[in-house]
C-alpha cells in the first residue's frame, strides 16, 4: 500500500506539518526507520531518534515542538499511539488482493459497484446501495437498502449494516 502524506493525515484525522505529497509505502520503528516508512513518536524517551530517522513522515503529539529544524514531514495528531494503531491495523489488512463477486452472493442490478471491489459467498447486497473502489467485503456479510460504503474499506465476515448507513473512506467495520 502507498499513501501520502495528506493520506495519512486524513486516516488518522491528523494535520501535515510538511510535504503533504511525500509518500510511505510501509511503516517502522523511528529507530530503524528508512525513506518511504512512516514512524510514530509516542513515547518521548524515544525523541533521541528522531534525527537520526530516515522515516519520510514521523506521527507526533499536536503539542510537539522540535528544538531543532526538522525536514522530515510530521503529521500532529491528539494521541500519536493510537493513529500508528490504525495505520498497523490498515496496512495489516492489505494483503488481500481478491476482487470479483462470488456466485453464492446476492447482489441487487440497482446495486453501483466500484473497481476492484470484493465480495464474499453468500453475502448479500439490497437495492439501491453503493460501494465504493477497492472495498473488501468479506462472507456473509449483509448490506441493507440505499446504503453508502466509501473505497478502500474492509468489511468483515458476519457484518450487518443496516438500511441507509453511510460507511466512509477507508474504514474497517468487525
Amino acid at each position: 500500500m502507498k499513501l501520502k502524506a495528506y493520506q495519512v493525515a486524513e486516516i488518522v484525522g491528523g494535520d501535515v506539518e510538511g510535504n503533504d505529497q511525500v509518500s510511505i509505502d510501509s511503516l517502522a520503528k523511528i529507530e530503524n526507520g528508512k525513506e518511504g516508512s512512516l514512524s510514530f513518536l509516542g513515547n518521548p524517551k524515544y525523541k533521541r531518534f528522531l534525527d537520526s530517522s530516515k522515516s519520510s513522515i514521523v506521527i507526533v503529539a499536536d503539542n510537539f515542538v522540535s528544538d531543532k529544524n526538522l525536514t522530515k514531514t510530521l503529521i500532529k495528531v491528539k494521541d500519536p499511539n493510537e493513529a500508528f494503531s490504525k495505520l498497523l491495523d490498515l496496512f495489516g489488512n492489505q494483503t488481500s488482493s481478491r476482487s470479483g463477486i462470488d456466485k453464492l452472493s446476492s447482489v441487487d442490478n440497482t446495486v453501483s459497484i466500484g473497481k476492484d471491489v470484493y465480495l464474499g459467498a453468500f453475502s448479500i447486497c439490497e437495492k439501491d446501495s453503493i460501494i465504493g473502489k477497492n472495498c473488501k467485503i468479506y462472507s456473509q456479510v449483509y448490506v441493507g437498502e440505499n446504503v453508502r460504503i466509501g473505497s478502500n474499506t474492509i468489511v468483515y465476515p458476519g457484518v450487518k449494516i443496516y438500511n441507509n448507513s453511510v460507511i466512509g473512506n477507508n474504514c474497517i467495520i468487525h
